[in-house]
């Protein structure tokens, strides 16, 4: 078994290193870290995954 972790994408609060709540939505740049992960990890065969707090959903979703 392989375990993977991944790191939610960038928010407008990261880029102020502010720590912020768990309901905050990713920036663009954010979206465009998703996606990329998602390209490096399409081919890996994975069976589940797993998020803590909704930015982590937020990502999850794009990938």
């Amino acid at each position: 078994m392989k375990i993977y972790v991944i790191r939610h994408g960038e928010t407008d609060s990261n880029l102020k290193n502010i720590v912020a709540g768990i309901k905050e939505d990713l920036n663009l740049n954010g979206i465009k870290q998703a996606e990329a992960v998602r390209e490096k990890i399409e081919n890996l065969n994975i069976d589940s995954l797993f998020v803590l707090q909704q930015i982590e959903l937020n990502t999850l979703v794009i990938l």
